[in-house]
C-alpha cells in the first residue's frame, strides 16, 4: 500500500538517535534472524519529548516489518543515567537505548559514580535522521537582544521561530510583555527570513491589529498555528500572506465553524499537525497524540475540502517546504 508522507508543523522532524548495546544484534544460531521476542527500547525522556514521538513511529514500523512486538520505556531522569543505568543492567540483546547523542555523553564528574562503563557498555548500532528545532524567548523573560536571538536562529538546525503570540486564555504574563514579546518575535522573523510559529487563543482581535501594524513595517514569513480562532482572523492573517495550520481539533464534534473556515483557505496556505502530545483526533481523543495521527485530521481536511486524501497530503506537505524552507526534503521524505 503507497503511503504519501504528510509534513508536520511543531514537531521535531526526525530525532539524531543513536540505538545502543554490547554490541549490534546479532543473528542467532537458529535460522530464524534477530528478533526472537519483544524489543524494549528504553528512552532517557519522558512522554511527549522529540524522541518520545519518534521512537513510537520507529516501534510502530519495525514491529511490522519484524514480526515482533516493539515497545517503549521512559526512563528520564538524572541526566540520562537512569535510563542508560537501565539499559545496561538489561544484559539481552533485544533491549536498545533510543538516545539522542548528547545524553549518553560522559561527565568527568560523574564518571566514577556511574552504573556503567560507556566505553565497554554502549555501542552505537543506528542512525535515526535528524531534530530541527524552532526557538523562542517566553514573554516572562526578557529579551535582553534582538540581535542575540537572530543570530541563534542562523543555526543549521533552527528552521523557525516561535512559537510566540498571545493566549488571553491563561493570561501567564501580563498582557503588555505577551504583546512586547510577540512584536520582538516578529522583527526577528523579519529580520531572519525565518517563518514564526503563532500562538493565538481567545485574543483574536488584538492578533489581527498587531499582525496588520507589523506587515506595515515589513512583511515576514509566519503560521497561525494550532488554529482555534474566529473567521476574521483567518482571513485577515491570509491577506497579510500567512498560513494556517489545524490540529486534532478540526476532527472534533462541535468544530463545525472551524471546519467551514478550513473549507474556505486558499489552497496554498492550509497545513496539519498534531501539537502532540495533546489534541488527538476525534476517533483517538483521550490518548496521548503522536504524529502519526496527523493522518486523521489530513483525511478530515480532505473531506471538507472536497478534494482525495493523497491530494491534501501532496499541497500540505508541499506548503510545508515553502514556508519551512530551511527543512531540507531528505530529512522528511527520505528523498
Amino acid at each position: 500500500m503507497r503511503t504519501t508522507p504528510l509534513a508536520i508543523v511543531m514537531l521535531a522532524l526526525g530525532m539524531l538517535a543513536m540505538g545502543a548495546s554490547r554490541g549490534a544484534p546479532a543473528q542467532t544460531a537458529q535460522a530464524q534472524p534477530w528478533p526472537q521476542t519483544t524489543v524494549k527500547l528504553i528512552l532517557p525522556l519522558g512522554p511527549g519529548s522529540a524522541t518520545d514521538v519518534t521512537a513510537r513511529l520507529y516501534a510502530e514500523r519495525l514491529a511490522l516489518r519484524w514480526g515482533q512486538p516493539v515497545v517503549v520505556e521512559n526512563r528520564p531522569g538524572a541526566d540520562s543515567i537512569v535510563a542508560v543505568g537501565a539499559f545496561a543492567a538489561s544484559h539481552d540483546d533485544h533491549t536498545l537505548l533510543y538516545s539522542p547523542p548528547g545524553p549518553i555523553t560522559v561527565n568527568p564528574a560523574l564518571y566514577a559514580r556511574l552504573p556503567y562503563d560507556p566505553a565497554r557498555d554502549l555501542a552505537p548500532i543506528s542512525l535515526g535522521g535528524e531534530v530541527f528545532v524552532t526557538i523562542a524567548v517566553p514573554a516572562s523573560l526578557k529579551l535582553t537582544s534582538l540581535t542575540d536571538l537572530v543570530a541563534r536562529a542562523r543555526h543549521p538546525k533552527v528552521v523557525a521561530l516561535g512559537e510566540a503570540g498571545l493566549d488571553h486564555h491563561y493570561d501567564y504574563s501580563p498582557r503588555d510583555a505577551q504583546e512586547r514579546g510577540f512584536r520582538t518575535h516578529i522583527a526577528a522573523a523579519r529580520e531572519s527570513g525565518l517563518p514564526l510559529v503563532i500562538h493565538a487563543r481567545e485574543a483574536d482581535a488584538d492578533v489581527a491589529r498587531i499582525l496588520e501594524e507589523e506587515t506595515r513595517a515589513g512583511a515576514f514569513p509566519a503560521v497561525l498555528h494550532c488554529y482555534t480562532g474566529g473567521r476574521d482572523l483567518a482571513m485577515r492573517a491570509i491577506d497579510l500572506g500567512l498560513s494556517i495550520s489545524f490540529t486534532g481539533i478540526l476532527t472534533f464534534k462541535k468544530s463545525d465553524d472551524l471546519r467551514a473556515i478550513a473549507a474556505a483557505l486558499p489552497p496554498e496556505r492550509i497545513m496539519v499537525e498534531t501539537d502532540a502530545p495533546y489534541l488527538a483526533p476525534g476517533k483517538l481523543r483521550g490518548k496521548r497524540n503522536e504524529p502519526s495521527y496527523v493522518v486523521e485530521t489530513a483525511k478530515v481536511l480532505a473531506q471538507v475540502r472536497g478534494v482525495s486524501f493523497d491530494e491534501i497530503a501532496r499541497l500540505t506537505t508541499e506548503n510545508f517546504f515553502r514556508l519551512f524552507s530551511k527543512v531540507p526534503r531528505s530529512a522528511v521524505t527520505g528523498a
